[in-house]
Protein backbone atom coordinates (compact mmCIF):
# COMPACT_ATOMS: atom_id res chain seq x y z
CA UNK A 1 0.00 0.00 0.00
CA UNK A 2 1.28 3.55 -0.66
CA UNK A 3 0.31 7.11 0.04
CA UNK A 4 1.58 10.21 -1.90
CA UNK A 5 0.74 13.51 -0.72
CA UNK A 6 2.87 14.91 -4.00
CA UNK A 7 0.91 13.42 -6.45
CA UNK A 8 -1.82 12.55 -4.33
CA UNK A 9 -2.85 9.09 -4.71
CA UNK A 10 -3.62 5.80 -3.07
CA UNK A 11 -2.35 2.75 -4.60
CA UNK A 12 -4.43 -0.58 -2.80
CA UNK A 13 -2.13 -3.47 -3.78
CA UNK A 14 -3.96 -6.66 -4.62
CA UNK A 15 -1.36 -9.94 -4.55
CA UNK A 16 -0.53 -11.59 -7.38
CA UNK A 17 -1.06 -8.99 -10.33
CA UNK A 18 2.31 -7.29 -11.14
CA UNK A 19 1.38 -5.42 -7.98
CA UNK A 20 5.20 -5.09 -6.28
CA UNK A 21 6.40 -4.26 -10.00
CA UNK A 22 4.05 -1.40 -9.85
CA UNK A 23 4.66 -0.81 -6.11
CA UNK A 24 8.35 -0.12 -7.06
CA UNK A 25 7.45 1.70 -9.61
CA UNK A 26 5.45 4.23 -7.76
CA UNK A 27 7.51 3.92 -4.66
CA UNK A 28 9.72 7.47 -5.70
CA UNK A 29 7.02 10.06 -4.67
CA UNK A 30 5.59 8.19 -1.22
CA UNK A 31 8.97 7.52 0.27
CA UNK A 32 11.43 9.78 2.43
CA UNK A 33 15.10 10.46 0.72
CA UNK A 34 17.10 8.20 2.62
CA UNK A 35 17.18 4.41 1.59
CA UNK A 36 14.46 1.81 2.97
CA UNK A 37 14.04 -1.50 3.79
CA UNK A 38 12.33 -4.16 1.23
CA UNK A 39 9.59 -4.62 4.48
CA UNK A 40 9.26 -0.77 6.13
CA UNK A 41 5.85 0.92 7.11
CA UNK A 42 7.02 4.62 7.02
CA UNK A 43 5.31 7.83 7.27
CA UNK A 44 6.99 11.16 6.40
CA UNK A 45 5.71 14.57 4.75
CA UNK A 46 5.72 13.05 1.31
CA UNK A 47 3.61 10.07 2.33
CA UNK A 48 3.05 6.52 3.67
CA UNK A 49 5.10 3.42 2.19
CA UNK A 50 3.64 0.04 4.24
CA UNK A 51 5.28 -3.28 2.13
CA UNK A 52 5.61 -5.13 5.28
CA UNK A 53 3.23 -8.34 4.89
CA UNK A 54 1.84 -7.51 8.73
CA UNK A 55 1.50 -4.18 10.92
CA UNK A 56 4.72 -2.80 11.66
CA UNK A 57 5.86 -1.22 15.38
CA UNK A 58 2.26 -0.50 16.31
CA UNK A 59 1.21 0.75 12.94
CA UNK A 60 -1.98 -0.13 11.54
CA UNK A 61 -0.26 -0.38 7.68
CA UNK A 62 0.79 -3.04 5.94
CA UNK A 63 1.05 -4.14 2.47
CA UNK A 64 -2.41 -5.81 1.38
CA UNK A 65 -4.30 -3.66 3.42
CA UNK A 66 -7.85 -3.97 2.83
CA UNK A 67 -9.74 -0.84 1.27
CA UNK A 68 -12.55 -1.15 4.59
CA UNK A 69 -9.92 -0.68 6.67
CA UNK A 70 -7.88 1.82 4.98
CA UNK A 71 -10.83 4.34 5.10
CA UNK A 72 -11.51 4.21 8.79
CA UNK A 73 -8.03 4.77 8.72
CA UNK A 74 -7.13 7.73 6.87
CA UNK A 75 -9.41 11.40 7.00
CA UNK A 76 -12.93 11.71 5.00
CA UNK A 77 -10.52 14.68 2.95
CA UNK A 78 -7.32 12.49 2.09
CA UNK A 79 -9.40 9.47 1.04
CA UNK A 80 -12.18 11.33 -1.37
CA UNK A 81 -9.60 13.76 -2.36
CA UNK A 82 -6.74 11.16 -3.31
CA UNK A 83 -6.73 8.88 -6.70
CA UNK A 84 -7.66 5.37 -5.86
CA UNK A 85 -6.00 2.84 -7.93
CA UNK A 86 -5.35 -0.86 -8.10
CA UNK A 87 -4.08 -4.01 -10.35
CA UNK A 88 -6.17 -6.57 -10.94
CA UNK A 89 -5.28 -10.09 -13.07
CA UNK A 90 -7.34 -12.58 -14.34
CA UNK A 91 -8.33 -15.57 -11.52
CA UNK A 92 -7.09 -18.40 -12.70
CA UNK A 93 -3.91 -16.54 -13.55
CA UNK A 94 -3.48 -15.31 -10.46
CA UNK A 95 -4.07 -18.19 -8.18
CA UNK A 96 -1.72 -20.19 -10.83
CA UNK A 97 1.26 -17.62 -10.18
CA UNK A 98 0.32 -18.12 -6.34
CA UNK A 99 0.94 -21.79 -6.75
CA UNK A 100 4.18 -21.36 -8.84
CA UNK A 101 5.59 -18.88 -6.40
CA UNK A 102 4.83 -21.53 -2.63
CA UNK A 103 6.63 -24.30 -5.07
CA UNK A 104 9.36 -22.47 -5.41
CA UNK A 105 9.26 -20.92 -1.94
CA UNK A 106 9.20 -24.97 -0.77
CA UNK A 107 12.49 -25.80 -2.66
CA UNK A 108 13.05 -29.65 -2.99
CA UNK A 109 10.03 -30.41 -0.64
CA UNK A 110 7.31 -28.52 -2.92
CA UNK A 111 8.72 -30.25 -5.90
CA UNK A 112 6.37 -32.94 -6.17
CA UNK A 113 3.07 -30.65 -5.06
CA UNK A 114 0.37 -30.28 -7.04
CA UNK A 115 -2.20 -28.00 -7.63
CA UNK A 116 -4.99 -30.10 -6.29
CA UNK A 117 -3.17 -30.65 -3.09
CA UNK A 118 -2.30 -27.28 -2.51
CA UNK A 119 -5.61 -25.74 -3.48
CA UNK A 120 -7.03 -27.91 -1.14
CA UNK A 121 -4.77 -28.36 2.27
CA UNK A 122 -3.84 -24.82 2.30
CA UNK A 123 -5.03 -22.30 4.43
CA UNK A 124 -8.26 -21.02 3.84
CA UNK A 125 -7.37 -17.51 2.53
CA UNK A 126 -6.03 -19.74 -0.78
CA UNK A 127 -9.53 -19.99 -1.61
CA UNK A 128 -10.72 -16.57 -1.10
CA UNK A 129 -10.99 -13.66 -3.94
CA UNK A 130 -8.04 -11.39 -2.36
CA UNK A 131 -8.49 -9.19 -4.80
CA UNK A 132 -12.41 -8.46 -3.64
CA UNK A 133 -10.93 -8.63 -0.06
CA UNK A 134 -8.40 -5.46 -0.70
CA UNK A 135 -10.79 -3.47 -2.91
CA UNK A 136 -14.29 -4.40 -1.88
CA UNK A 137 -16.49 -1.73 0.16
CA UNK A 138 -20.18 -2.24 0.21
CA UNK A 139 -20.00 -4.92 -2.86
CA UNK A 140 -18.12 -2.33 -4.87
CA UNK A 141 -14.43 -1.59 -5.38
CA UNK A 142 -13.02 1.19 -3.77
CA UNK A 143 -10.41 1.70 -6.23
CA UNK A 144 -11.27 4.95 -9.20
CA UNK A 145 -8.80 3.11 -11.88
CA UNK A 146 -8.11 -0.34 -12.59
CA UNK A 147 -5.10 -1.52 -13.89
CA UNK A 148 -5.86 -4.82 -15.23
CA UNK A 149 -2.66 -7.23 -15.83
CA UNK A 150 -3.54 -7.93 -19.22
CA UNK A 151 -3.29 -4.74 -20.48
CA UNK A 152 -0.29 -2.99 -18.30
CA UNK A 153 1.40 -0.85 -19.88
CA UNK A 154 -1.32 0.93 -21.30
CA UNK A 155 -3.42 1.27 -18.04
CA UNK A 156 -0.28 2.57 -16.61
CA UNK A 157 0.91 5.09 -19.34
CA UNK A 158 -3.22 6.37 -18.78
CA UNK A 159 -2.58 6.37 -14.98
CA UNK A 160 0.58 8.31 -15.01
CA UNK A 161 -0.84 10.85 -17.02
CA UNK A 162 -3.84 11.19 -14.89
CA UNK A 163 -0.99 11.80 -12.08
CA UNK A 164 1.21 13.79 -13.56
CA UNK A 165 3.68 11.60 -13.47
CA UNK A 166 6.34 10.89 -16.65
CA UNK A 167 5.80 7.14 -17.72
CA UNK A 168 8.96 5.54 -18.59
CA UNK A 169 8.05 1.83 -18.85
CA UNK A 170 12.29 0.66 -19.35
CA UNK A 171 11.50 1.51 -15.29
CA UNK A 172 8.78 -1.13 -14.87
CA UNK A 173 10.15 -4.17 -13.44
CA UNK A 174 8.86 -8.23 -13.27
CA UNK A 175 9.23 -8.42 -9.85
CA UNK A 176 8.09 -12.41 -9.20
CA UNK A 177 8.01 -13.39 -13.00
CA UNK A 178 10.71 -16.22 -12.55
CA UNK A 179 8.81 -18.32 -10.70
CA UNK A 180 7.05 -19.11 -12.96
CA UNK A 181 8.04 -22.33 -14.95
CA UNK A 182 8.66 -22.10 -18.81
CA UNK A 183 7.91 -24.71 -22.04
CA UNK A 184 9.55 -24.39 -25.26
CA UNK A 185 6.69 -21.93 -26.60
CA UNK A 186 6.84 -19.94 -23.32
CA UNK A 187 5.53 -19.25 -20.11
CA UNK A 188 3.73 -22.22 -18.73
CA UNK A 189 -0.42 -21.40 -18.90
CA UNK A 190 -2.57 -21.95 -16.10
CA UNK A 191 -4.76 -24.52 -17.66
CA UNK A 192 -1.30 -27.22 -17.66
CA UNK A 193 -1.29 -27.15 -14.15
CA UNK A 194 -4.91 -26.36 -12.75
CA UNK A 195 -7.34 -29.10 -13.09
CA UNK A 196 -10.73 -29.04 -14.87
CA UNK A 197 -11.88 -30.15 -12.33
CA UNK A 198 -11.60 -27.09 -10.10
CA UNK A 199 -12.73 -24.45 -12.76
CA UNK A 200 -16.18 -23.95 -11.09
CA UNK A 201 -14.62 -24.37 -7.50
CA UNK A 202 -12.49 -21.23 -8.18
CA UNK A 203 -15.23 -19.61 -10.47
CA UNK A 204 -17.80 -19.51 -7.28
CA UNK A 205 -14.90 -18.48 -4.85
CA UNK A 206 -13.61 -15.31 -7.33
CA UNK A 207 -16.81 -14.53 -8.03
CA UNK A 208 -16.93 -11.22 -7.27
CA UNK A 209 -13.67 -10.35 -9.45
CA UNK A 210 -15.19 -12.62 -12.35
CA UNK A 211 -18.31 -10.35 -12.16
CA UNK A 212 -16.80 -6.99 -12.65
CA UNK A 213 -13.65 -7.64 -13.73
CA UNK A 214 -13.19 -10.52 -16.09
CA UNK A 215 -17.20 -11.50 -17.30
CA UNK A 216 -16.57 -13.29 -20.68
CA UNK A 217 -13.48 -15.73 -18.87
Amino acid sequence: MLLSHERRFIYLKVAKAASTSVQDYFLEWCKPPQPIAQQSNLFSHRGIVATSPRPLEGTPFHDHIPARELVAILTPETWESYHRFATVREPFESVASAYWQQKAYLGDRGKDLDFETWWNRGPSQRRTDWTKRVLEIDGEPAAQTIVRYEHLENDLAHLCRRLDIEWQPEHLGNAQSHYRPRTETGKMPWNEVIPESLYDEIRQAWAWTFDRFYPDC
